[in-house]
């Protein structure tokens, strides 16, 4: 909900795939999903959530319940990227999720927003543009005892090796945050990018540069309106074309 991927293709003459999925998916899960699909001259570009890279009970680098009817029902073959320590995660899902199957609930929401039709052909997520803005709830202020989660960086550095091999480039980008939010975070925020320069990753802007006023998130504080895509968007080709050109 922060891309518009025609402007990015027609800036770059190459197609572009929106990968952007659910955070409580995992990230381990979703990067190791999509890495037999990355081919030589690729460009792949990370932007998750600050929340899939701190370490919270919530654990989006590992998984959340959102994950099990994707390995139990909808790619069933996809259980093969799925370690113990992710299991371990799972594991303590299981009995809501299968309580819920029982009461057919889980797989039948009610019709709204939120469902396949609301993407486009790029794998953006358009059903909220021309909507009316929500009032968001910024995130609470950070305590002072905010972690990294700690297998992230091994595992992003393993990722970018695995790019590197492929003859592809990966590029980390901030995600877009609501200002309030921003400044809440700006704690945890701050040791993820210092991590991130420690390890060697291509982070290649400022998170502070993609702080957004507030005016711009539809239903939280990650979700963009159509205007706030726009404009986010032209930060990513502007952040892009800076490395692009040079490679």
């Amino acid at each position: 909900m922060g891309i518009n991927s025609k402007m990015v293709a027609d800036s770059f003459h190459m197609p572009v795939v929106n990968n952007g999925l659910s955070g409580f998916l995992g990230l381990q899960f979703i990067i190791d999903d999509v890495e037999p699909y990355i081919n030589k001259g690729d460009v792949v570009v990370l932007m998750s959530e600050y929340t899939a890279y701190e370490n919270t009970p919530d654990n989006e680098f590992t998984g959340h319940e959102e994950l099990l009817p994707v390995l139990f029902s909808i790619l069933p073959a996809e259980k093969k990227y799925v370690n113990s320590d992710q299991w371990l995660q799972l594991s303590k899902f299981l009995p809501h999720y299968t309580f819920s199957k029982i009461k057919q609930v889980f797989y039948n929401p009610p019709d709204g927003m939120y469902n396949k039709n609301a993407f486009n052909n790029y794998g953006d997520f358009t059903a909220h543009w021309g909507q009316a803005n929500m009032i968001v709830k910024p995130q609470e202020q950070c305590k002072g005892d905010e972690e990294v989660q700690p297998d992230l960086i091994p595992f992003l550095k393993s990722f970018q090796k695995y790019i590197s091999d492929k003859g592809a480039r990966l590029y980390i980008l901030p995600p877009p945050l609501q200002a309030t939010s921003f400044t809440n975070q700006a704690f945890i925020i701050d040791k993820i990018s210092i991590a991130f320069k420690k390890a060697g990753l291509p982070l290649i802007a400022k998170p502070i540069e993609y702080k957004m006023d507030d005016q711009y998130f539809f239903d939280y504080c990650y979700h963009l309106d159509k205007k706030g895509v726009e404009m986010h968007t032209e930060r990513i080709i502007r952040d892009l074309a800076k490395v692009i050109k040079k490679n």
